[in-house]
């Protein structure tokens, strides 16, 4: 994913047309590095869990490091649902891009072995093909 970028107390109209030296104020320029992780579960498979690792870079105008870090960890609080709505849209928009040979499956755990009955083969079966919508 490619890092976003935001400003804290600036616009971006002011921004674009003003330069450090002609603003006099005790604010300073501190740049931002936030790292997130995204966990989602599919609707109806509680199985599948997405977990997506991503950051976002920005500038903060603030008297402090302290001060940079407090407005940063501030607007974090009331930005976490519009943070994961725009990850979810970038994957969505872009996951037909992605190809296999790029992806990396790690398994986590030894497998678990259970002989199966007649009963349990066809149960599996069955709800095979049910969740392929056969």
């Amino acid at each position: 994913m490619k890092v976003s970028y935001h400003l804290h107390g600036v616009s971006h109209s002011l921004w674009g047309r003003c330069e450090m030296t002609d603003v006099k104020t005790t604010h300073q320029p501190y740049e931002t590095l936030t790292h997130y992780t995204c966990r989602l579960t599919i609707p109806d498979d509680e199985t599948t869990q997405v977990i997506i690792k991503t950051k976002t870079s920005g500038v903060c105008f603030a008297t402090s490091p302290e001060d940079a870090l407090q407005q940063t960890k501030t607007g974090n609080q009331y930005s976490q649902q519009s943070y994961a709505s725009y990850i979810l849209g970038y994957v969505r928009d872009n996951l037909h891009t992605i190809d296999v040979d790029d992806a990396d499956l790690t398994y986590t755990k030894d497998p678990t072995i259970k002989l199966m009955t007649g009963d349990d083969l066809q149960d599996f079966q069955r709800d095979v093909v049910s969740l392929n919508g056969v």
